[in-house]
């Protein structure tokens, strides 16, 4: 599954990875994440700032033999020097963050730590905040929006063409696709994002060509697509199969070369081409590349009184379409210079 987004206002070591593991037959909602932390903190930056520099993060690094300590004291020895207006320990959190060893846990408490945030016991409240910060810097010295790319190995609810949505937690992305899917081939992601940053120099995997979008930034999903399938919303549009297309007289003959999409067709310019072929027990027709049709319907199963296909296109034939013809015999147009 495809989903392709467009941000409104405007998914690390862990690259493309979900927090959420992947459960056998399980569909994650992709909605507008309403238990995530998504502070901003827009007009409280000096204040939330004071807290983790005095409070926050002298507490959540008193146990030296948390998971976070550790990681936080490594990203001290390891962590890019900072440049582009950034703090050493804004260099550090990238670099926790992207070094995998609190990433799920980090991530499922923000995505669903609304609570606990607001009563004051939310365990990542300096990392949350020096990660937000960090994009927000470096955005105003990259100041663009990207495309990029997110793979994950979890299947999430495909009903979502129109709607806002958010990932609600801090979701990695990358610039390039390849790298994307090496994370995951069930979901995946072309987002275009505005408020997400890039990171690859503060990274600690930077060939991975990061881009960190924060829990905050809305998007609108554009369009949903599955492999194996066509584009759905092609309903009145005409259209040409571009290659010469078979077809058959007998529909359980279809079958066997799939039950994804298929196509009910009125065609005028193919031809039975039964007595020739190899296999003739097939009953072929061949259509012309050059014949046009019109979609007179889409049938998803539930609208088949006899299913046989999970989704049928209906097509009519509307004529033919041939920009090349005769296009050999035809002289170029001679460009005369001046």
């Amino acid at each position: 599954m495809l989903l392709i987004i467009e941000a409104l206002l405007l998914i690390s070591a862990a690259l493309g990875q979900d927090h959420r593991a992947a459960i056998e037959g399980m569909i994650y909602p992709l909605d507008m994440a309403l238990d995530s932390v998504d502070d901003q903190y827009r007009n409280c930056t000096e204040k939330i700032l004071h807290l983790v520099q005095i409070v926050y993060l002298k507490e959540e690094l008193s146990n030296p033999q948390s998971t976070f300590a550790k990681a936080w004291n490594y990203g001290v020895h390891h962590a890019k020097q900072p440049e582009d207006n950034l703090t050493k320990n804004h260099s550090i959190a990238m670099y926790v963050y992207t070094d995998n060893k609190v990433y799920n846990d980090f991530n499922k408490d923000v995505s669903a730590g609304k609570q606990t945030y607001k009563n004051n016991t939310f365990k990542w409240y300096s990392l949350h905040f020096l990660l937000t910060e960090a994009i927000q810097i470096l955005k105003k010295t990259q100041n663009k929006c990207y495309s990029t790319y997110r793979g994950t190995k979890v299947e999430f609810d495909k009903d979502v063409l129109n709607k806002e949505v958010r990932f609600g937690s801090f979701a990695s992305s990358s610039l390039d696709r390849s790298v994307a899917q090496g994370f995951g081939k069930i979901s995946c992601f072309e987002i275009y994002t505005c408020e997400g940053a890039g990171l690859s120099k503060y990274s600690s995997y930077p060939g991975e060509k990061e881009v960190l979008i924060p829990p905050y930034e809305t998007f609108k999903v554009t369009d949903v697509k599955t492999k194996g399938e066509f584009d759905k919303h092609v309903l009145n549009k005409e259209v040409r199969f571009g290659q010469f297309a078979s077809s058959s007289l007998d529909r359980k003959k279809t079958k066997r070369f799939g039950t994804k999409s298929c196509f009910e067709i009125h065609t005028c310019e193919g031809a039975d081409v039964s007595k020739y072929s190899k296999l003739p027990r097939e009953k072929e027709v061949l259509i012309p590349p050059y014949e046009t049709f019109k979609v007179t319907a889409v049938k998803t199963k539930k609208d088949q009184k006899d299913p046989w296909c999970d989704t049928v296109y209906v097509l009519k034939s509307s004529g033919k379409k041939s920009d090349l013809n005769c296009a050999l015999f035809k002289k170029p147009t001679k460009t005369i210079m001046k």
